[in-house]
């Protein structure tokens, strides 16, 4: 997620995908045949996918320009990261913790193995359904306490 524009999100590595005709399951892959050295700054997703077009323009391959774009989301959500300091152990989930190159840059940066569930486009379902069933728990236990009471 990002805290300015959706140039920090999956929903903008769907979008350069489509940009770049691949499909979003295969756009990690793609991305990692690329060679670093290019880099993409702007925080907007027209600026970006603007400057990714320029980049194709000046005759840089598809692969490394992919390689840029996962970069930048990855700095960006390093960023906000290390704004509440992670000590130990990473879990990543989402969609986007289904693509392999980003999950490779957050290892790199981070120095560190991060953990990942097997669907973890669901991990957040999860983690509401368990949530509303603890509510749901303390609702009854908080009406049988009355009806003990009464």
């Amino acid at each position: 997620m990002n805290d300015r524009c959706a140039a920090g999100t999956g929903k903008f590595l769907e979008f350069m995908a489509a940009s770049f005709q691949t499909p979003i399951e295969r756009f990690g892959d793609y991305a990692l045949e690329g060679k670093p050295g290019l880099s993409i700054n702007s925080m907007c997703t027209v600026f970006a996918e603007s400057e990714a077009t320029s980049l194709m323009a000046r005759g840089h391959r598809p692969q490394d320009i992919a390689l840029a774009l996962h970069q930048s989301v990855v700095k960006r959500s390093l960023s906000m990261l290390k704004r509440v300091s992670v000590n130990g152990g990473l879990v990543f989930s989402g969609g986007v913790a289904r693509n392999r190159c980003v999950i490779k840059l957050i290892e790199q940066e981070m120095k560190s193995q991060i953990l990942v569930a097997s669907e973890p486009d669901m991990v957040g379902a999860l983690g509401s359904a368990l949530y509303a069933a603890q509510l749901e728990h303390k609702k009854k236990s908080v009406n049988v306490i009355r009806e003990v009471n009464s």
